[in-house]
């Protein structure tokens, strides 16, 4: 996380999360601070409403200048291919 933190101090960055793991969400703004910005989901994805957040998540993660996703998510990988954004997978050597 150090390279993140870098950039967000050399460029003022902000961060945009996308987790429906409230956990994840107190223990990146114990790290980044105000850099991180999220749209609070539903918890409950059988949910119309909750569909619709998650889809409202999405949308706003296509628009991002870069996405930093995990290997496995496919939330990432289709906010990356709508939005025409680079996708950087954490966790991947090169």
């Amino acid at each position: 996380m150090s390279n993140i933190n870098d950039l967000l101090i050399k460029k003022k960055r902000l961060i945009y999360l996308c987790t429906d793991d409230n956990k994840e969400v107190q223990r990146m703004k114990q790290v980044f601070g105000k850099s991180i910005c999220y749209f609070p989901v539903a918890l409950q994805r059988n949910k119309p409403k909750a569909i619709q957040m998650a889809l409202l998540d999405l949308l706003t993660l296509s628009r991002a200048n870069v996405i930093l996703g995990s290997y496995w998510s496919s939330f990432s990988e289709v906010a990356s291919y709508y939005g025409g954004v680079e996708l950087l997978k954490a966790g991947i050597q090169d």
